[in-house]
């Protein structure tokens, strides 16, 4: 499933139990120019799937029937490449990685301001844009089995599309800007989201991680993304 371009008027889901905090968030967002939509589980947000479509869910982790994470990893599994925000009351370093190892975009402890969210939310949104990061390129970009296609906004091998999240196609564009060169982590983690790096934050490591497996090795063996110690990551293609 390709990723679709981002509606004017962006359309968002919020899955979460908290019936207070649910209605807040669709009042909050529908206030700042988003349709807002809402439901309770899993279940509730699988039958407005079945008629509807998101620029963005909101995933609450902890939710009956199905968490946060198995709701990721099933729309991930089913190849819907819509980004998603996950909600956590959980602040431990290891339950953030795992809800980026399942394809999350990003992800926010609760409580947390809602202005913070809505910034959140925009920064994700610009990433799934077209043009989030601009490489001035018309024609596709080819380097060894893969295509790096502009118009469609995706990463084709072999001429099929390759699963991916907004969030690593903003990455990997981002390293083929600068091929050639290494960037850091600090450097990436601010024009992804829009954050300075902490040592603590392992999330560009994952997506690096994640990317990595979904290129493979380049026909002499070699891995298309490296890391320079003390510099960051160079993409090689």
């Amino acid at each position: 499933m390709s990723i679709n371009p981002t509606p004017v008027i962006p359309r968002i889901l919020v899955v979460d139990d908290d019936t207070r905090l649910r209605d807040l968030l669709i009042s909050f967002l529908g206030k700042n120019g988003m349709i807002v939509l809402g439901a309770n589980d899993g279940d509730e947000m699988g039958a407005i799937l079945k008629n509807d479509i998101f620029s963005l869910y909101i995933l609450d982790i902890n939710l009956p029937g199905k968490n946060g994470w198995e709701l990721c990893r099933s729309l991930r599994n089913s190849g819907n490449n819509t980004p998603i925000i996950m909600l956590t009351a959980r602040s431990e370093d290891h339950d953030r990685i795992h809800g980026l190892e399942l394809g999350a975009d990003d992800y926010l402890p609760k409580p947390f301001n809602t202005r913070e969210l809505l910034a959140r939310i925009r920064a994700v949104l610009r990433r799934f844009s077209p043009d989030s990061i601009n490489l001035s390129i018309d024609a596709p970009v080819e380097f060894d089995n893969f295509s790096l296609d502009m118009s469609r906004n995706q990463l084709l091998r072999h001429g099929k599309p390759v699963s991916q999240t907004a969030t690593e196609l903003a990455l990997l564009k981002l390293l083929f800007k600068y091929r050639g060169h290494a960037i850091s982590r600090d450097f990436i983690c601010f024009q992804l989201h829009g954050r300075n790096y902490q040592s603590d934050d392992r999330s560009i490591d994952v997506l690096i991680s994640r990317l990595r497996k979904q290129l493979g090795q380049r026909p002499d063996g070699m891995g298309y993304i490296q890391t320079i110690r003390g510099q960051g990551y160079i993409f090689l293609p």
